[in-house]
């Protein structure tokens, strides 16, 4: 045992004090694969424009993050937030992209953001509808992902979805 400033400091209490230390710091290090070594950053459209989308403020927000050089500091998501799909689900119960607000679809446009070098995310809801009153995505949990959204991820060449 040793005194340090009136406290009495044995082996036993510095073993586990470097013990933590060095738990904590190798833990802090994760594993070296370069997945994860930043959050999922991009532009997502809610917070300014709502339900005010389409395929331009998409097309101008994936140009505008690459112009910026944004994208060479890891900003490589463009995600659509909620009001991108009409208010009817297709014959066979999937989400319909809103053929006004996306001409040419969403596939069109997961393809353009491709080819900038970044990554199309889209929103949707684990319940039945979205925040706007929308189809949602029925039973959607990290676990199950329901038909219909696996369809269109894949479809569509989705990245990221965003639920709520």
């Amino acid at each position: 045992n040793a005194q340090y400033m009136g406290i009495t400091i044995s082996f036993k209490m510095v073993y586990k004090l470097y013990l933590f230390i060095g738990i904590a710091f190798w833990s802090a290090l994760g594993l070296d694969n370069g997945i994860g070594l930043t959050p999922p950053m991009g532009f997502n459209t809610w917070n300014h424009f709502a339900c005010d989308i389409n395929e331009t403020v998409m097309i101008e927000a994936a140009d505008a993050i690459v112009k910026l050089g944004l994208r060479d500091l890891g900003y490589i998501y463009i995600n659509i937030d909620d009001c991108w799909m009409t208010s009817k689900r297709s014959a066979e119960g999937e989400l319909v992209p809103d053929p006004i607000r996306f001409p040419r679809g969403i596939k069109f446009l997961a393809d353009y953001v491709h080819q900038l070098g970044l990554k199309l995310g889209i929103y949707s809801s684990a319940g039945k509808m979205t925040c706007q009153r929308l189809p949602a995505s029925l039973d959607l949990s990290l676990i199950h992902i329901s038909e219909p959204t696996r369809r269109y991820a894949i479809s569509y060449a989705v990245f990221c979805l965003k639920k709520k």
